[in-house]
């Protein structure tokens, strides 16, 4: 388990996720037998309930950055505005 990467673009969305209520992000890979290992984040929400999310981004850490604005509904811009 990681902490979200240090790139302006986690910044802004662990900055607009702390606005919704989100307490932390960490990144974490789960080894599938398909050998295609999604990412998971987890979410930490007031009360200590985390929350897991699966994304299949292919090791693009913007893209997947992109996923979880997209999943909390926060605008981040154009996943290709990096």
């Amino acid at each position: 388990m990681s902490d979200a990467p240090d790139t302006p673009i986690w910044e802004e969305l662990r900055r607009q996720a702390a606005r919704s209520g989100v307490l932390g992000i960490t990144l974490r890979t789960v080894v599938s037998s398909t050998g295609d290992d999604p990412c998971v984040v987890d979410l930490t929400w007031p009360g200590g309930e985390t929350e897991h999310l699966r994304f299949q981004t292919h090791g693009d850490l913007d893209a997947l950055a992109h996923a979880v604005a997209h999943e909390l509904r926060i605008p981040l811009g154009p996943p290709d505005a990096r």
